[in-house]
């Protein structure tokens, strides 16, 4: 990232799926392939050159591809990542990634604290660790409580790109 234009363009885009995330529990794909051709027509416009980083591209999805088949994380988060290294690159996606999920688990605690269900779900995730151990096969986490305790991940991707752009 160097121009502001591109720092506003990237601050917009996570805050709007964000926005949405937290609102409809989705990710819109219209909006991230607004912000990759808008970054993209922005760096060929300002600096001449496009930065597309096909690495930072296919990295998200490689390291996303099992957790997503899981159901951990949904389709709409995956691409976020997908174009976020794809116009950022793969060092910036990747501080974004590993910032990302600290900034998830300690909402996700949080979450849990506040509800005082953090015990249960511990019993819970063990049980499944285990079952997995037993049928040595993946099988996807299924969750019964209310889609209210799910975190929208895409919050915790934008405060990681506000954190990553002041501390850059």
């Amino acid at each position: 990232m160097k121009t502001m234009t591109e720092i506003s363009f990237l601050v917009l885009m996570t805050f709007i799926c964000a926005y949405t995330d937290m609102r409809r529990r989705k990710v819109y794909n219209v909006i991230l392939i607004f912000f990759l051709v808008g970054m993209v027509v922005i760096q060929a416009v300002l600096e001449h050159h496009v930065d597309f980083s096909a690495w930072g591209l296919v990295l998200p999805f490689a390291l996303h591809f099992l957790p997503f088949r899981l159901r951990l994380i949904s389709a709409g988060d995956v691409k976020l990542f997908m174009v976020l290294g794809a116009v950022c690159g793969l060092s910036f996606v990747i501080d974004i990634m590993v910032m990302t999920y600290c900034i998830a688990g300690l909402l996700a605690l949080c979450i849990l604290l506040r509800r005082k269900i953090l015990m249960s779900r511990m019993k819970r995730l063990f049980v499944y660790f285990k079952t997995l151990a037993l049928v040595g096969a993946f099988v996807p986490y299924e969750v019964e409580e209310a889609p209210s305790l799910a975190l929208p991940l895409a919050l915790a991707v934008h405060l990681a790109v506000l954190i990553q752009l002041i501390i850059r």
